[in-house]
């Protein structure tokens, strides 16, 4: 996308990911652990060129831990009996460091399939790596709302874009 920014329209320099639920997770991997993709022969090798510019995070899968966590993600991922270190390893509150993008997250109260503290343990770790982020939690609204129309997170995600 960087490479082709010109031609595509588009700033190179405001080019995030977005994700919710399980897809939230991989978001959340990919603006943490960027320096790990493939490159294509001929690209450049940059330092941080396949890093977000931010993420969108939507009621996301962040933890493996078995009391908080969505244990059925993590065991499609990586198998019912992948390594407590991998697990660990790809728990996004564990893993997100300095180096990751800024975050607008949201979620609600009442999503009983992943629950609330999945986002509040990123957001917390977000702040202790002094990374922004711009974090909504509302009360009513199950899990897969999607894009929720006309629901206030799209305004507020607009606000937070516009801060980037």
């Amino acid at each position: 996308m960087r490479t082709h920014a010109k031609e595509l329209g588009i700033d190179p320099h405001k080019i995030g990911i977005m994700g919710s639920s399980a897809g939230g997770h991989l978001a959340a991997s990919c603006a943490t652990f960027h320096e790990m993709g493939i490159r294509e022969e001929g690209e450049s090798m940059e330092k941080n060129l396949g890093r977000p510019d931010f993420t969108i995070l939507c009621y996301p899968v962040i933890s493996s831990d078995e009391k908080i966590g969505h244990t059925y993600s993590f065991d499609m991922l990586l198998g019912p009996d992948a390594d407590p270190k991998l697990r660990t390893l790809l728990s996004m509150e564990k893993s997100a460091d300095k180096d990751t993008p800024p975050a607008f997250i949201w979620h609600t109260w009442e999503d009983l399939a992943v629950p609330v503290e999945n986002s509040l343990l990123y957001a917390l770790r977000l702040r202790e790596c002094g990374v922004r982020f711009d974090i909504h939690v509302y009360e009513k609204g199950g899990h897969g709302m999607g894009l929720g129309d006309g629901h206030p997170w799209g305004e507020e995600c607009l606000r937070f874009l516009d801060s980037i």
